[in-house]
């Protein structure tokens, strides 16, 4: 009789729940919560992580967040309720479950959550991890300094690094340790790394280095290392919140083997994105990785990513083709010198808006990057009265500074079929376009009917490797569906 008083009916529970907390009342607890009630939670919860496969098209400088629209009709402050509700009762139950002496004990001596006893296990295919991964796939960079404690066969290590990172694969590091002078790694994204030790660089070390550089030397402090360490992980417990560096967080533990013991992660419930990490190894050695400050989508200026060579530096080169690649390097850097002493340039673009008889805006294909209005001389005006050009049409340019008032005069005009580009293929973004990275440029470019098939191969390759930028040659043309041209033809090139 008892027992049958005690029977509770899940699926009733959880629709008083979400209705109590559409009228603003505080949810009553269930009397237990065992692994079906779990599921069931996690299923209303899931409700959250609705998102329509059709994507709006955004321009790729205003690209900050992932935008997310209802599949349903439900009005989407009852979704986000009933999301807000089922993350309640995970925390709360667990709670609830823990109300033994032994954590009352715990509480009041304010021990550390991750002391804590029972456990709930999570959908690691949704849940917290998969707004991580949204979290980490909408920014662009992040500044932050990272504290890494190491203890491997009972010696510790403590170092610091100070990061700054910019998609797809360029950074900036500085490492410090209690001995010894910092070390400061410089890489550009395609070319070169650059490694000097002290603050004065003077002795420089030259590699010559693709976007593996990323894994090679940044993974142990990468935001994006530690997503791809939890994300997949088969086993995942939520154990409750505590405070990091003031920042409320949300602490999981994982593992991938049942016979080793859990790691935990803390992640930032303002910026989804992880702010510790605790790897227990099956020696038990261990790595404890924290973000001491973290800031994502800063203005960063493109010199953070350059290093000015001086002739009194002392300069190592790792290969003959490091020191290839470092002459046609700075062979460039004296090129474009040279154009901006003579107030020049040259460039390709796609016409984007024809502000009158005396302007162009463009959205340029190469320096100086992105939308630029170009006031017109006298003979490319004369031109365009007998030939003119139409928004989204590919043009090649030349141009220079005015003295006066610093604005860009354009000398020349010439209307072109196709231009050659190499760059990073950062994904789908919706079925008729993809995003790629033009020397840390984002741009947005509609894919025609021929280069279907390698943009799908790119995705698929994108998915199975993890990667975040996957280095391309593509054939561009003017488009009639969007002013950013099209992609007739993509390759990989690694």
């Amino acid at each position: 009789m008892g027992e049958q008083k005690n029977r509770y009916n899940e699926q009733e529970y959880i629709n008083d729940f979400i209705d109590e907390l559409i009228m603003e009342c505080k949810p009553t607890p269930p009397p237990n919560l065992d692994q079906d009630m779990a599921a069931m939670l996690e299923t209303v919860r899931s409700v959250k992580r609705l998102r329509s496969d059709e994507v709006p098209w955004e321009w790729p400088e205003e690209k900050k967040s992932s935008p997310v629209r209802s599949k349903s009709g439900r009005p989407e402050w009852i979704k986000w309720l009933s999301a807000a509700a089922a993350i309640f009762l995970i925390v709360g139950f667990l709670q609830t479950q823990r109300q033994s002496d032994d954590a009352m004990d715990m509480v009041a001596t304010e021990m550390a959550p991750e002391e804590a006893g029972p456990r709930m296990m999570m959908d690691t295919d949704g849940g917290q991890f998969a707004l991580v991964a949204e979290a980490y796939q909408a920014m662009e960079n992040y500044v932050g300094t990272m504290e890494v404690v190491r203890d491997y066969d009972g010696v510790t290590w403590e170092e610091t690094v100070e990061i700054t990172y910019q998609k797809p694969n360029r950074f900036v590091s500085v490492t410090r340790v209690d001995t010894g002078e910092p070390l400061t790694r410089i890489y550009d994204g395609q070319k070169l790394l650059i490694s000097y030790r002290g603050e004065d660089a003077q002795d420089v070390t030259i590699e010559a280095m693709g976007p593996e550089a990323l894994n090679q030397y940044l993974s142990d402090y990468h935001l994006g290392t530690m997503l791809e360490e939890i994300r997949n992980a088969p086993e995942v417990n939520i154990l409750g919140e505590e405070k990091i560096n003031g920042q409320q967080t949300t602490l999981y533990e994982y593992r991938y083997d049942s016979d080793q013991p859990f790691s935990r992660v803390w992640v930032d419930e303002s910026l989804q994105l992880p702010l510790k990490q605790k790897i227990i190894h099956g020696n038990g050695d261990r790595t404890i990785r924290q973000y001491t400050s973290l800031a994502v989508d800063v203005d960063l200026d493109e010199s953070v990513f350059a290093f000015d060579f001086e002739e009194n530096q002392e300069l190592h080169f790792a290969s003959a083709e490091a020191e290839e690649a470092f002459e046609r390097t700075e062979e460039a850097k004296d090129v474009s010198m040279a154009m901006i002493d003579d107030g020049a340039g040259l460039s390709t673009a796609t016409v984007f808006n024809i502000i009158d008889s005396y302007y162009l805006e463009l959205n340029l294909l190469e320096s100086p990057y992105g939308l630029r209005e170009f006031r017109l001389s006298e003979d490319v005006r004369e031109q365009l009265t007998s030939r003119p050009v139409q928004p989204g049409q590919l043009v090649s340019v030349e141009f220079q500074e005015a003295e006066a008032n610093g604005e860009l005069e354009m000398t020349a005009l010439n209307q072109i079929d196709q231009v050659v580009v190499e760059g990073y293929y950062q994904g789908a973004v919706d079925s008729h376009s993809v995003e790629v990275i033009i020397e840390g440029h984002p741009r947005v470019l509609s894919v025609d009917e021929e280069a279907v098939e390698g943009v799908r191969a790119l995705s698929e390759q994108q998915a199975s490797e993890g990667t975040e930028g996957i280095p391309v040659r593509m054939i561009i043309e003017a488009s009639e569906i969007t002013l950013n041209g099209k992609i007739t033809e993509i390759i990989r090139l690694d």
